[in-house]
């Protein structure tokens, strides 16, 4: 897919199906995966430490605005474009960031469309992603300590200081506004072997 430092590695895996909706627009789609892909950006710009130094500004609603390392990007493993959508993405497990920016971006997601998770089950799994990444830091890939479960409250905290609640608060109300809702919401880990 990309080069990577390491051949064997962990990916968390972001899966959601829309309610169906048999009159969509290309427009409508095209702007929902780049709300998705915005709403994941703003997160992980603002919550992982690697971006700490980023400074938020109108220019992160422009595609190249928002400085995200290859690794650190959503990619995509699925995608059904019939009635009802479905999206499975995935981010490779390469720092702490990516577990809290999940975590974040899946209590976001909750709160629009007040979908139950299996939080039990995405708790074990970032448990696992947790010992990954100890396992990592033994063997020297990154020495960062990053909080990996936060709060909605803490969420929110940070991205009001990190200056990026107005832009994640702009991407919210165009999920509402928009003709297609996550009526399911699944988050898994895998790991990947060359």
């Amino acid at each position: 897919m990309f080069p990577f430092p390491f051949g064997e590695h962990e990916r968390i895996f972001i899966k959601l199906v829309t309610s169906e909706d048999v009159n969509l627009t290309l427009a409508d789609v095209s702007s929902f995966l780049y709300d998705f892909s915005n709403l994941y950006s703003y997160i992980r710009l603002a919550t992982d430490r690697n971006y700490s130094n980023f400074e938020f500004s109108d220019g992160v609603y422009f595609r190249n605005g928002k400085p995200l390392d290859n690794r650190d990007l959503l990619y995509v493993e699925k995608i059904r474009l019939e009635s009802p959508l479905e999206l499975v993405a995935s981010i490779i497990l390469a720092t702490g960031g990516a577990i809290t920016a999940v975590w974040s971006l899946v209590q976001i997601i909750e709160k629009i469309y007040n979908i139950p998770l299996n939080r039990e089950k995405l708790k074990l799994d970032t448990e696992k992603a947790r010992l990954e990444i100890a396992k990592l830091k033994r063997e020297s890939y990154f020495p960062e300590e990053q909080p990996l479960l936060i709060s909605p409250e803490e969420s929110i905290d940070i991205l009001r200081r990190r200056e990026a609640l107005e832009y994640v608060e702009n991407v919210e109300q165009r999920f509402l506004d928009s003709p297609i809702k996550i009526r399911e919401l699944n988050v898994y880990s895998k790991r990947i072997r060359k």
